[in-house]
């Protein structure tokens, strides 16, 4: 490693240490799920120095796990925060992803929406009625969103999974 990717690391580990030990004076909120959101946020500080994506995907799931205990113990008429929060960490994987590399793997958008789906559906019922009657609605865009992409953009990806 690099001594600027070395500095850069330390940089970032001192940010989410000391912003996590600031807030945690402050704000009375889970401490297992606020100590996993920090864990989180450092694999995500190593990833932003490494950018490999085994750090990403690490970084996105455990900060899930502790986002989905702080809405839990912040909200407890909130019933499936897990599925909620895992949703928002897959589809922030494919975003970030996404940014740093043209060729980002389009597989966390399937399990990101179908966790923010089915937690949405579990914690707003309005919403819920109407993923129930207008999830073929998203085939249709997604077939809509095939079709206007230029033919020549398909030759040249590669499907990883």
């Amino acid at each position: 490693m690099k001594n600027d990717n070395r500095r850069q690391l330390a940089a970032g580990l001192l940010v989410v240490l000391g912003l996590t030990l600031f807030v945690l004076q402050f704000v009375l909120l889970s401490a297992q799920g606020f100590v996993l959101l920090a864990v989180g946020g450092l694999f995500l500080a190593y990833w932003a120095v490494r950018h490999s994506s085994t750090y990403l995907m690490s970084g996105c799931l455990v900060a899930a796990v502790g986002a989905s205990q702080l809405l839990r113990s912040h909200w407890p008429h909130m019933q499936d925060t897990m599925g909620l929060s895992l949703g928002i960490a897959f589809l922030l994987m494919y975003v970030l992803d996404r940014l740093t590399d043209d060729k980002a793997s389009w597989w966390p958008l399937i399990p990101g929406f179908v966790l923010l789906i089915r937690g949405a559906d579990s914690n707003f019922p309005t919403l819920g009625g109407l993923l129930h009657k207008g999830w073929p609605l998203l085939l249709v865009l997604a077939g809509l969103w095939i079709w206007n992409r230029r033919k020549d953009s398909f030759a040249d990806e590669k499907d990883e999974f």
